[in-house]
């Protein structure tokens, strides 16, 4: 199993998981990286010795294209050392002709997993939903077709930050 464990701007102290309870001891596998419009990210890849925390992950998502890639984060907790602890997508709206209210399809399947949902009208709007997310001390956010723009506080609630998954080709820079 690897996780990434820490991941610093150039010149800042790196974040890491030492503060959190039941400390892991890791192997470090690897370390590199990237450069971005920001400045410089570094990261680094470590195996766990000893598997007692699992890192607690807050997906984002609404559409059926967000379904997948919860579903494969559902399936694969165990293996990638994380749990899903929460969801948040859009509210329910209504559908079709009969205007009939229908749940986004990351609810459904997040409350088939018994996951608990979030759903704001706007997240940048609902202090009280941000808290709520920020009490589940998540180590990581992953979005997919979210359908909103993060606050800074919600970009940095997670001290391994925010992966955010694209439908589409970025243009080369």
């Amino acid at each position: 199993k690897t996780n990434i464990l820490s991941q610093r701007q150039a010149g800042a102290k790196s974040q890491t998981l030492a503060s959190r309870p039941n400390e892991t001891l890791f192997e470090v596998l690897d370390e590199f990286t990237f450069a971005s419009l920001g400045g410089e990210i570094h990261y680094t890849v470590c195996s766990p010795l000893i598997l007692n925390y699992m890192l607690k992950v807050i997906y984002l998502g609404t559409p059926q294209f967000a379904v997948p890639t919860l579903a494969s984060l559902i399936e694969n907790q165990e293996k990638l050392g994380l749990k899903v602890v929460a969801a948040v997508c859009q509210p329910d709206r209504p559908k079709g002709r009969g205007g009939k209210v229908e749940m986004p399809p990351v609810k459904v399947l997040a409350e088939a997993h018994g996951i608990p949902v979030f759903q704001p009208q706007a997240l940048a709007r609902s202090p009280e939903t941000v808290e709520a997310m920020i009490a589940l001390q998540p180590d990581w956010l992953v979005m997919v077709a979210f359908g909103q723009i993060l606050k800074k506080n919600v970009l940095e609630m997670g001290p391994l930050g925010v992966i955010n998954v694209l439908g589409s080709r970025l243009p080369g820079l």
